[in-house]
């Protein structure tokens, strides 16, 4: 968790506020939206930024590559005051996330209080990430791992089921 301190704060660091080149392949996912923090209106529909953001993390998340999974997620997790219903559900399930991914970082237990505290009723949550929650904040989860992971149903979009997935694995480590 150490090089993933290292490279949220190189990140951090080298955001000057300029758009990152459009040849760079990762687009806004290597340096932090500097409207995000200020809560100023993003220049883009917040919705599909939003839900972006949220699915590449918990994509990232699914393959077993947190430390890609942290920008997008933390992008994510920005909008959280910004939006409402479904909106608001994407963006705290964005925070859950980071809460366990951070969870063995010194540099980023701010980051993980701040998720935990804001949070405030675990019903804002989506569905799949109220288990993950419950075991982050000292709870007994409702669910397994494996009952998300076999919670899938056949009928589900894209976004559901690697929501689905990404908890299911968070819920482990959040459970180790």
């Amino acid at each position: 968790m150490l090089a993933l301190a290292s490279l949220l704060n190189a990140v951090l660091d080298s955001n000057d506020g300029s758009e990152p080149s459009s040849d760079s392949g990762m687009e806004n996912r290597t340096s932090r939206n500097p409207e995000g923090r200020d809560g100023d209106t993003p220049t883009v529909n917040p919705s599909s930024e939003l839900i972006e953001y949220y699915r590449d993390g918990l994509a990232h998340v699914v393959d077993g590559n947190d430390q890609l999974a942290v920008i997008p997620l933390m992008d994510a997790w920005d909008f959280h005051n910004r939006v409402d219903g479904r909106g608001k559900q994407l963006a705290y399930g964005a925070g859950v996330a980071l809460a366990v991914l951070v969870t063995n970082d010194v540099g980023l237990s701010s980051l993980r209080e701040e998720v935990l505290d804001t949070i405030e009723d675990p019903n804002e949550l989506p569905d799949v990430a109220r288990s993950v929650f419950d075991a982050t904040t000292g709870g007994t989860p409702d669910r397994t791992p494996e009952g998300l992971r076999e919670g899938v149903p056949e009928e589900t979009s894209e976004l559901d089921e690697i929501e689905m997935r990404a908890f299911a694995r968070l819920l482990g480590e959040a459970l180790d």
